[in-house]
């Protein structure tokens, strides 16, 4: 066999370096990112005008 480095031969470790070298720093990166907070509706927080006037806010006087 000829000593080519166009060879498939010399390719392939290569590769396999550089796949398990990306699969070694990519783990940490990927085990650190937080999931996004649950989405929630708009006035999640706000009580509704029933609520408010049940607790006695009159919306004419504030």
């Amino acid at each position: 066999m000829k000593n080519d480095p166009r060879s498939n031969v010399y390719h392939w470790p290569i590769a396999l370096c550089l796949a398990l070298s990306a699969a070694v720093f990519a783990a940490p990166v990927m085990a650190d990112v937080a999931l996004p907070p649950p989405a929630q509706h708009q006035n999640a927080g706000f009580p509704s005008d029933q609520a408010l006037q049940r607790r006695g806010y009159d919306p004419k006087t504030g």
